[in-house]
């Protein structure tokens, strides 16, 4: 009995350090994606650890991981730095996403056993309202949902993994740059008809929806960046910082 309960006890307790942990990263990620902690801002380990009033050590994991998708880099002897934006970086990631985003809007189409809960999903993800100048929160996240639920109906592991990841990556990119266009209406039609064409199995034209769709939000994107207040080269090397 006494193995038993000192199992069950480090189950919890493993359980409780991986909840902290997703707390510490969805804490300080949220502050980076919206801003709160600009491209260029630094900060130590202990200072965000003070900050959240969590433990150094889910704050460690959390950076970790933070620093697996390009938000922040460690620097040495001193803690850490917030990723600064690049045209390259919002050019290098969504050339990736409009390659394997209409592959997986093609595969999503073309399977026959698509079940009506995720059609229901995608069009639910699709429909979120939004109005220009209304805070972007929803609207964002129900974004990362439908790239994922999509990806998630191809039925193929890898695309789900990479687009992710570069779903991921590109959140920071739409919060500075979605909510303050006018295209914003643009775009979300093209969800709509994105989430009508793998609705009725249409192949071709859910690539071709998904690859425009690419484009938009990078055109989108780059706009912004360019007419923010900080002055920024015009090359593929610029750099966007606060």
């Amino acid at each position: 009995m006494e193995i038993v309960s000192e199992a069950h006890g480090a189950t919890r307790r493993s359980l409780n350090s991986l909840r902290l942990v997703e707390q510490a990263y969805r804490l300080i990620k949220k502050r980076i994606v919206r801003g709160q902690l600009p491209p260029g801002a630094s900060f130590s380990e202990a200072a965000m650890s003070r900050d959240l009033e969590l433990g150094k050590t889910p704050i460690r994991e959390a950076l970790a991981r933070l620093q697996g998708e390009g938000l922040v880099t460690a620097v040495p002897r001193s803690g850490y730095c917030v990723t600064e934006i690049t045209i390259r970086d919002v050019t290098e990631i969504f050339a990736v996403r409009a390659l394997l985003e209409a592959e997986a809007a093609r595969l999503a189409a073309a399977r026959p056993d698509a079940d009506g809960a995720s059609i229901a999903k995608l069009r639910r993800l699709a429909d979120v309202p939004f109005r220009y100048g209304d805070e972007p929160d929803e609207l964002l996240d129900a974004n990362v949902e439908l790239h994922g639920e999509i990806a998630r109906m191809s039925g193929n592991r890898l695309l789900v993994t990479m687009i992710d990841d570069l779903v991921q990556r590109s959140d920071r990119l739409l919060w500075l740059g979605v909510p303050t266009s006018p295209r914003v209406s643009e775009l979300m039609d093209q969800h709509q008809a994105l989430a009508a064409a793998i609705s009725r199995g249409d192949v071709e034209a859910a690539g071709k929806v998904a690859a425009e769709h690419v484009r938009l939000s990078k055109e989108t994107i780059t706009e912004a960046l360019l007419a923010s207040p900080v002055a920024i080269p015009h090359s593929s090397q610029g750099r966007v910082s606060s």
